[in-house]
């Protein structure tokens, strides 16, 4: 017997948003273009892959570019400062411009950084290298969640995030492996080689298929008025619940990332030799949530998935604080609620992220920037803190615990504020 289908929240159109020149005489009329949804899922994971594939070889570049250890840990810090802050640009810039010349040009930098990489002399030129990396492949995150809203709505934008969500955790969890061999059987600098070859090959697709999808421009550009407009979305309630329940979802499994080396090398010793199973089940977990919620899209509101999901998520963090207050010796008690709690997250993810980017029709562009930007604020705070109160599991599970209930907690505002006007 089928449960009930429960009424699906169709997002609100940017039908009339202010524009300029042609765009205004052609939004209201113009169909909807189509876009390949495996293209935006590759361009969507060229940072995250490229992130975590040099990983492995840190100790090798180290020494061909005589550096220290915490020298050319700076590759991976700068990464992940160039994917925030290159967030808050991308977007505004392509509610002005458009998304194709944004993730055209985004790619390109990216191909300057990964050139600047293979052939860098020292770590200073790798640096800058890496942060040209980091800044022109978050275009296409900021790009690839704005394209979805636009060229769909409901069920089938969920879908959709849901595909992207997908490949960015699972281009997170095979990069490091694709990375070990590949410096192994080539040398570090080789694997900047293999990313060229597929980041143009990316780029050269995306100029024969990419579509413009923004047909509603916002106003000229310039330092006030994204600040401005970033001060709007900050706000709204229901941008900043959703979002919050979205990073709460998604990055709060970085501090397991962080800490499960330390919880079964500790905790679990005689479980050492099977860490890379427990890793697949951080990833399997997320990915078969994401793909739960595209079917749940089309019988339930975006709202109940990113509520069911959530409150899971927050239950399933709880129940691994109980399960390692009570039994610390028992993987059972490690990997179920760990499972659990990213399958949870994966399902809640392309929910709330359809809806934070829905709170202003506007400038879907400079909410995906926004969004973004608040994800990785999240999973900074988050291992950060992991990082000063220790690796223990408990400590863990406290933090992962009021995360999770916070993002709850942003997620029941954002309903109760879903219906506010845009501020001024």
């Amino acid at each position: 017997m089928n449960a009930p289908a429960l009424a699906t929240v169709e997002l609100p159109e940017p039908d009339d948003a202010p524009v300029d020149g042609a765009a205004a005489q052609s939004a209201p009329d113009a169909p909807r273009p189509r876009v390949n949804l495996l293209l935006m899922a590759m361009t969507t994971a060229v940072g995250t892959f490229s992130m975590h594939v040099f990983v492995p070889a840190l100790p090798a570049a180290a020494v061909a570019l005589s550096a220290s250890p915490s020298q050319i840990q700076l590759t991976v810090t700068l990464y992940l400062v160039g994917l925030a802050l290159g967030q808050i640009v991308h977007g505004p810039i392509s509610d002005r411009f458009g998304r194709r010349p944004v993730i055209l040009g985004g790619i390109g930098v990216y191909l300057v950084g990964t050139v600047g990489a293979l052939l860098a002399p020292s770590l200073g030129t790798l640096l800058v290298a890496r942060v040209l990396q980091s800044v022109g492949s978050c275009a296409g995150l900021v790009i690839g969640r704005a394209t979805i809203r636009e060229t769909s709505s409901g069920p089938a934008a969920v879908a959709a995030l849901a595909v992207l969500a997908s490949a960015i955790t699972l281009s997170s969890a095979v990069a490091p492996l694709v990375g070990s061999y590949l410096s192994l059987l080539l040398g570090w600098r080789m694997l900047f080689a293999v990313l060229l070859v597929a980041a143009s090959i990316i780029l050269v697709l995306l100029y024969l298929r990419f579509p413009e999808t923004n047909v509603v421009r916002s106003a000229p550009l310039s330092l006030s008025g994204i600040a401005l407009g970033y001060g709007r979305l900050l706000r709204l309630p229901a941008f900043m619940g959703y979002s919050l329940c979205g990073a709460a979802c998604t990055v709060t499994a970085y501090a397991f990332y962080a800490a499960l080396p330390f919880l079964v090398g500790e905790e679990l010793p005689h479980a050492s030799l099977g860490i890379g199973f427990i890793y697949l089940a951080v990833v399997t977990g997320s990915i078969l949530g994401a793909l739960t919620a595209r079917q749940a899209a089309r019988r339930m509101s975006l709202e109940a998935i990113a509520l069911i999901g959530t409150s899971v998520a927050t239950l399933a963090a709880v129940a691994f604080l109980a399960g390692r207050a009570i039994a610390p010796d028992t993987v059972a008690t490690l990997v179920a609620p760990l499972f659990l709690m990213t399958y949870a997250g994966g399902f809640a993810n392309p929910g709330a992220a359809t809806l934070a980017m829905s709170a202003n029709p506007h400038a879907v562009g400079t909410a995906s920037s926004l969004y973004g930007f608040i994800q990785m604020a999240v999973g900074a705070l988050v291992t950060l803190f992991v990082g000063l109160v220790g690796h223990d599991s408990l400590s863990v599970g406290w933090i992962v615990s009021i995360s999770m209930g916070s993002g709850l907690a942003g997620l029941l505002v954002a309903r109760r504020a879903r219906n506010q006007p845009l501020p001024d």
